[in-house]
């Protein structure tokens, strides 16, 4: 599926399943709320490593981090 395919397709919300999963790939821009919430202390290297994967290869990356106080 191209991404003009899916320029004006709802996200989704409450009561409309809108995209899934697999639909859209190589956004041009990927935002992203505090990706790495929730998981334990290894895995956020991991989701960053992939993140800066994606935006080596050309997305943009736009992401909120929140960082525990200890």
């Amino acid at each position: 599926m191209s991404k003009l395919s899916v320029v004006k397709t709802i996200i989704g919300g409450e009561g409309h399943l809108g995209v899934t999963g697999g639909i859209i790939n190589d956004p041009i821009i990927l935002f992203l709320d505090e990706p790495t919430s929730g998981l334990d202390s290894t895995s956020p290297f991991t989701v960053v490593k992939v993140l800066k994967r994606i935006a080596r290869n050309g997305s943009i990356v736009v992401m909120s981090i929140h960082q525990p106080t200890y």
